[in-house]
């Protein structure tokens, strides 16, 4: 995993159709929030101690919601005004509001560190009940419809979390 120091001192790689992307928020966002709130949400994990990491979280944030705090999930159209759908999900990894207000009571669900908090506590719960499978237990997070067989969203997922393993590695 990555260390405070490698965050706070190594020029972090991004690439370039990362950088080009539309709500693109940032390198100064990314190195100065997403990437503390990834590796706060994974400490102090117990059960298990290694799952998800903070690269994980990062990438599976990019997949969800493109680094975009701000992020809606299942907008309609009424009327011609976008507007809420039933979903409703919010921040960069799309925390349910009904998993808001059981994780974090109170608290503010679009804010990185608690969504990043609660992401890390259900994808835990979720690699529990899939019995130690990451890919069904990223699956499980992304539909809520329990364990499946991972598809292509999952697996790209689980590949670029290890490429920016590696980096972090090769420092």
């Amino acid at each position: 995993g990555w260390s405070r120091r490698w965050v706070k001192e190594a020029a972090f790689r991004f690439d370039a159709k990362v950088m080009r992307h539309k709500g693109w928020p940032g390198e100064d966002w990314v190195r100065n929030e997403l990437v503390p709130a990834a590796i706060d949400a994974t400490q102090g994990a117990h059960v298990p101690a290694a799952w998800p990491d903070a690269e994980l979280l990062i990438v599976k944030a990019w997949w969800e919601s493109r680094w975009d705090p701000a992020r809606v999930g299942r907008f309609i159209v009424v009327d011609g005004h976008v507007v809420r759908g039933h979903g409703g999900e919010l921040g960069i990894l799309q925390v349910k509001p009904r998993n808001c207000a059981r994780y974090a009571p109170g608290e503010d669900c679009a804010d990185t560190h608690v969504n990043a908090r609660i992401a890390a506590t259900i994808m835990r719960e979720h690699f529990v009940t899939c019995a130690g499978r990451p890919r069904y237990a990223l699956r499980f997070y992304a539909t809520g419809a329990g364990c499946a067989p991972p598809r292509h969203g999952e697996r790209t997922v689980m590949n670029w979390a290890q490429r920016l393993r590696e980096i972090e590695t090769t420092r």
